[in-house]
Parts: structure tokens; sequence; C-alpha cells
């Protein structure tokens, strides 16, 4: 019998869970807050802590899957870089996971370490695998909050890249002025400007109101909730110009049969969904886009209120996809 555990690491919060791999139900074994400081070792006690609360004498096989939020080596198991985690940084799972659990487990054991947005993609996939038919159809999925994260599966498999970045759309262009050129770039949190994250996340919606009208919001709930729509309805317009944008690309470059959309922006989707189909037909000019394609081929899924479950069955199932 095997035992899977899926672990979602945010830039504030980690959730650990038992996952059942047959009906896909989660299990909270921990759920905490972290600061920018947390430390990897600090997470593996962790791991091992909740193992030691479980039963593992029936279990013949444990397969653990850590999702980060970052640039992250799958075959090896290295975190490469985690922009808000300052200690997850050229670290090698392998070496400080195994030298700690074979002291008390000497069963077999599986580590599996992916970026969080390809085991979005991974959960989305088995999760909904059923209701869509999936197999042998090609995924893509955008989850839509402070940036724009995103994956891919082609082929049944997740697609990784040969630097493990494949997939990093929000850090794809929008455009490069050639005039004025300094006065029209918009700086990105990777260190580059103009990446489409910079005009088209619930933060940079949020940054451009508050500059624009010299408020102080903390996210789009706040400005919906105090502000007349006349004043950021043009946000959205803008929002659904560039995501179509990039829809477009995504489109004429893997040609999804599905494109699977979640995050916070999903909340607002009345505010844009007329638009970002307006601006969809304006720009995909190479296949026909139309209210059936809109509605059957573009997936807007609502957020959680609690745990990440689609990360956390990506982290738990990422041995099938890798």
């Amino acid at each position: 019998m095997e035992l899977n555990i899926g672990i979602d690491v945010g830039g504030s919060h980690i959730d650990i869970c038992k996952v059942n791999i047959n009906n896909y139900k989660l299990e909270i074994l921990d759920s905490f807050d972290i600061t920018y400081y947390y430390k990897p070792i600090d997470l593996i006690n962790k791991i091992i802590d909740n193992l030691f609360k479980l039963d593992l004498a029936g279990y013949e096989k444990i397969n653990i899957g850590i999702a980060l939020p970052g640039i992250v080596n799958t075959k090896k198991n290295y975190c490469i870089k985690c922009p808000n985690l300052k200690y997850f940084k050229e670290i090698d799972f392998n070496k400080i996971f195994f030298k700690k659990i074979n002291k008390i487990f000497k069963g077999n054991i599986n580590l599996y370490v992916l970026n969080d947005a390809n085991a979005g993609t991974i959960g989305i996939y088995k999760k909904f695998f059923n209701k869509f038919n999936l197999y042998n159809k090609d995924i893509v999925y955008l989850v839509i909050g402070t940036g724009i994260g995103s994956g891919a599966i082609i082929n049944n498999k997740i697609v990784l890249g040969a630097d493990y970045s494949a997939f990093e759309l929000g850090h794809t262009k929008v455009y490069y002025p050639k005039t004025n050129y300094k006065n029209n770039l918009t700086k990105c949190g990777c260190g580059s400007f103009n990446c489409i994250e910079t005009f088209a996340s619930a933060k940079s919606l949020t940054d451009l109101f508050n500059n624009k009208y010299h408020k102080n919001y903390k996210g789009l709930k706040e400005i919906i909730q105090n502000e007349k729509y006349s004043k950021y309805k043009i946000l959205f317009n803008d929002f659904a110009f560039y995501l179509a944008l990039l829809i477009n690309n995504i489109i004429l470059t893997v040609n999804p049969y599905y494109i699977f959309i979640g995050g916070k922006i999903v909340l607002s989707l009345n505010y844009f969904k007329e638009k970002l189909f307006y601006f969809l037909k304006q720009n995909v000019k190479m296949i026909k886009i139309n209210k059936e394609y809109f509605n059957k081929r573009i997936v807007f899924l609502k957020p959680f209120n609690n745990i990440n479950e689609y990360n956390i069955l990506g982290s738990a199932f990422a041995k099938d996809f890798i």
C-alpha cells in the first residue's frame, strides 16, 4: 500500500496533505503561515514531524510531492530559486531530505519537487480528466493572482523545458517600445521589463488604479467595493486586451484543446468576460473564435477559499507526469 503526501509551499503559507489517489480526497495534516525567511530544512523537519504522527507500518511505499513557488529542476529535485523565499535558492532537496528521512524510515520513499504552476496543471488534469475527457488532449493552465503562473501538459506529460522554465508565460513580453524607450518600460518582479504580468495580473491592476487615483487599496476587491464602476471599468478592459494577446500566443504556439484559467482574478470574471471574447475575436485570426469555442475550450476555475487543491493533487501525482 502506498502513502501519498502533497505539499503546497506558497510565499506566506504551507499546506501538507494526505492524498487519496483513488477519490482525490485530501486530509490536511498541517497548515501554517511562514515568512520570507523560512528555511528549507524547517520544511523537511515539518514533513518528518507529520510522518511521525502517521502509522507508517502498513505502507510499503511513500510518495511525497512538494510544489514550490519558483524555478525547479524537477528531474533532480533541485530548487534553483524562489523569489519570495530568501533561503529557497540552490537547494538540493534530495540531499537534505534523504539524509534525515533514511534515519527513521527504511521503506521505499520517493520525493518529487516541482514548480507550483506545474503542480496545479497536473492537479487540474487529474481533477477534470473524466469530466472533460482529457486523455491525449493537450492543456494549458493560467493562474492569475499576484502574478501569472502557467503550465502545460502536452502528449500527457508536463512541459518542463531544457532549463526548467518552459511556460513561464507571465514573463513573456507585451512590447518593447523603440521610441521614448525608458519612459515606456514597466519593471517586473523578475527584474526584467514589460512582462505581461505587469499589465494583466490582479496586483498590476490594483497598482495601476492606486497610481492613477492616488489611492492605497490592497486588492481589486477593495476597489470594487469602494469605487464607482466607471472608474475601474477601463482597468478590466485593458486586462481583457492583454489576456487576449496572451491566449492568442498560446493558441498559435501549442494550440491546446483546453485553456484553464484560475486564480483570484476569476472572482472578477463578470467585469472582463465579454471584453475578453471581443478581443479574442479581434486578435485570433488563424482559427475561428466563436461563442462555442470560448465557452467550451476556455474554462474558468473559481479559486479556493482555503487550500489550493490543484497544487496539492498535482504534487501528489507528479510521478505520473514527469
